[in-house]
């Protein structure tokens, strides 16, 4: 487990618990993409991102409530604690609905995906040069006169914290490339 949010985790579970769920998890996320393309041996696109977040979700008096922002100041981790809280009582007071169950048993486990070599550890140039290479491979004849290849990855990292004592940790890496 990373426990890269776990101080974070901590403050939204007390916060929310304090102002009324029986039951309260939150989960961190962190997402970064990579894509490159190329077409006809020039290098027509490169693109980066990179996104992070939280959601949070209580349980009030059997309904549920949930809030998420991007901000990790301890002000806006009360805020959301408070609005998914909110937003729980409110939905509470719907009169014919189905109860939600509280989840008891605590699970504690970390995955990530199995890889000999990180994509992000790759240096750019590199593969720009595999790239331009598998391009350049498709032009097998005078009459070949367009080809591109492009590859992506993307790496998702998830932390899930819950107040019965629940923390996992995901690393999920997918990658591709391709030619035509």
């Amino acid at each position: 487990m990373t426990d890269r949010y776990a101080a974070h985790a901590a403050r939204v579970l007390d916060t929310a618990t304090k102002r009324g769920a029986a039951y309260v998890e939150v989960q961190f996320w962190t997402s970064e993409s990579e894509s490159i393309h190329v077409q006809s041996g020039v290098v027509r696109n490169v693109d980066s991102s990179r996104s992070l977040g939280y959601g949070v979700r209580a349980l009030v008096d059997g309904a549920w409530g949930f809030a998420g922002s991007d901000r990790f100041e301890d002000a806006e981790l009360d805020a959301a604690a408070q609005r998914a809280v909110s937003i729980a009582r409110a939905s509470a007071q719907i009169g014919r609905r189905v109860r939600a169950v509280m989840p008891t048993e605590k699970h504690v486990d970390s995955w990530s995906t199995p890889m000999t070599i990180d994509p992000k550890w790759i240096p750019l140039g590199k593969k720009i040069d595999y790239l331009l290479a598998a391009e350049k491979a498709l032009h097998v004849s005078k009459s070949v006169v367009f080809g591109y290849a492009f590859s992506w990855n993307e790496a998702r990292t998830k932390e899930f914290y819950s107040s019965n004592g629940s923390a996992i940790a995901q690393h999920l890496v997918q990658s591709g490339a391709g030619t035509g």
